[in-house]
């Protein structure tokens, strides 16, 4: 992978993940009907179906073998903080939020390794390459932006944090994951000198949530379904949504049951995407399901 900025993200745009759970539903949804996969050529085709039923423990041989050969190294990490920095973030914590965004990203389960060299360090995992662009701003008691930092600030930290990933192919087109997350956090009574520190550690949490999601696109479109399917009753939060979304991408019908269950996670994020799901699969069966999920969400 050169180095070279990433594709232009704004071509694109995923749904976005907001804290209350009714508008986050109805939001989502709407938002993750509408847009579909994206890739340089076109989406990588899943493996063709086995065409029998899985025997018990099938699933997660599949699961680990997948897994095993799905491993990814990132090899250029890139995080525009100019936004950050003009709204109040110093240049310290600007540049120490790259450095936590990767040691976040090393704790990922499939991340081989977090550098340049990542190549020849980890040789049998693809290369991934990792555009991050977050905002941020103060908002006042109502909702506009801040233009100075007042010394006790009463209002909100409005951030917003797009994350971009491509995956090298043998064809040379990058497989592309796209997500955009953005979130408002109250931040009052507060004095105006700990902005800087209250932002940074708020942007990790979200673009880790973030990086995650977009790293679960591209990491799943290889897998075979009964990997996916093992993936459904994953541990790992971000490993079961990019399962989800994969199904709903697939129109997995042998997942459906499986799938609405999820629509009534208790984690909203999973929740989400697992309706989104059931409108994707698009089959009488799941677009009764989905009326379901959405009358009670």
């Amino acid at each position: 992978m050169d180095a070279r900025p990433l594709s232009d993200p704004g071509q694109t745009r995923d749904a976005r993940q907001r804290p209350d759970r009714a508008l986050l539903v109805v939001w989502l949804v709407v938002a993750t009907l509408g847009c579909g996969r994206r890739s340089g050529d076109g989406a990588a085709a899943p493996d063709e179906p086995t065409g029998h039923a899985a025997t018990p423990g099938a699933n997660e041989r599949a699961a680990a073998e997948d897994t095993s050969a799905s491993r990814l190294c990132v090899e250029q990490l890139i995080v525009e903080a100019t936004d950050c920095v003009n709204a109040g973030l110093d240049l310290p914590a600007a540049a120490r939020l790259r450095a936590e965004v990767a040691l976040a990203l090393g704790r990922l389960e499939v991340i081989d390794s977090v550098s340049a060299q990542c190549a020849q360090q980890a040789r049998h995992a693809d290369r991934v390459g990792i555009w991050v662009k977050p905002r941020i701003a103060l908002l006042d008691a109502s909702g506009r932006p801040q233009r100075t930092q007042p010394e006790l600030a009463d209002g909100a930290l409005a951030l917003e944090v797009t994350v971009q990933v491509e995956r090298a192919t043998a064809r040379g087109h990058p497989d592309i994951g796209l997500r955009t997350f953005a979130a408002s956090v109250p931040f009052r009574g507060r004095p105006a000198a700990t902005f800087a520190t209250f932002a940074q550690t708020r942007l990790v949490r979200t673009t880790a949530l973030a990086a995650a999601d977009a790293l679960g696109q591209v990491w799943v479109r290889r897998m075979s379904d009964d990997a996916i399917a093992a993936l459904l009753e994953s541990e790992a939060t971000w490993q079961r949504i990019a399962a989800l979304r994969e199904v709903g991408e697939r129109g997995g019908t042998q997942q459906l049951a499986r799938v609405h269950a999820a629509a009534w996670d208790s984690r909203t994020d999973v929740a989400v995407v697992a309706i989104a799901a059931l409108g994707r699969i698009g089959t009488s069966e799941s677009v009764a399901a989905l009326a379901t999920a959405m009358t009670s969400a």
